[in-house]
């Protein structure tokens, strides 16, 4: 493979050019057996596009993962050359369980949807790449640890789960906010999350009409018997005081 395509670094069109390229690699499994043993260390890059980097991470990690499997037999040749990803975090390896489960037409799929990238442009992209590009832009998501926390661990899915009850409480303008949040949330995630946060919403929307109903009916009940409270009372009287009797008849 030739480098004929320089890795753009400050472009418009590097999101979603890395992305496309990384997920054609963990689609394509020709290339992909050297690729994974021969990690390099490279310097650490921080704070670049969150959103996009949580999918490059899962995608490349399934990636590599699956190239290691392949390659189990060969790195016993290999072992001077020790992979970045046998030291990483226990976070990261369980994001390695989740990306196992999902299938390449997804996340094919995913890429697709969430760029303005086509397949023939991904395949075509990723043949030109060499494999010290590949390896920078892995390493570039596998240093930072702290955006892959948010997305596996149980316990971010429980306070996102905590923000949103505490959000829909209050206006409507935030529930608004937080199903985009959700739909964020599932696109990245794996079938058996979404399916997880589609009965949250599911139930959470219920609650909430469940709610506005029993408002609406209290307001409603309240509104009437304001009405005809003031028609079971008497009369005001007109008069501060009582009107002079009659004049008596004459004699």
């Amino acid at each position: 493979m030739e480098n004929t395509i320089p890795l753009p670094t400050n472009s418009k069109h590097d999101k979603t050019w890395t992305l496309a390229c990384i997920v054609a690699l963990a689609v394509q499994s020709t290339d992909g057996e050297d690729i994974a043993t021969t990690t390099t260390t490279t310097t650490k890059k921080k704070k670049k596009k969150k959103k996009k980097k949580k999918k490059k991470k899962k995608q490349r990690k399934k990636k590599q993962r699956k190239q290691k499997k392949k390659k189990k037999k060969k790195k016993k040749k290999k072992k001077k050359k020790k992979t970045r990803f046998l030291s990483l975090t226990p976070v990261l390896q369980r994001l390695h369980k989740w990306m196992m489960m999902m299938m390449e037409d997804d996340i094919m799929m995913m890429v697709t949807t969430m760029t303005t990238a086509t397949k023939d442009d991904i395949m075509m992209k990723v043949t030109t790449m060499t494999k010290d590009d590949i390896m920078m832009m892995v390493t570039m998501m596998t240093t930072t640890a702290t955006v892959t926390t948010m997305m596996t661990t149980t316990t971010a899915m429980m306070m996102m789960m905590m923000m949103v009850m505490v959000m829909m409480m209050t206006t409507t303008t935030m529930m608004m906010m937080m199903m985009m949040m959700m739909m964020m949330m599932m696109i990245t995630m794996t079938m058996m999350t979404m399916m997880m946060m589609m009965m949250m919403m599911m139930t959470m929307m219920m609650m909430m009409m469940m709610m506005m109903m029993m408002m609406m009916m209290m307001m409603m009940r309240r509104r009437r018997r304001r009405r005809r409270n003031p028609l079971k009372c008497s009369a005001p009287s007109t008069h501060e005081f009582p009107p002079p009797s009659p004049p008596p008849p004459p004699p």
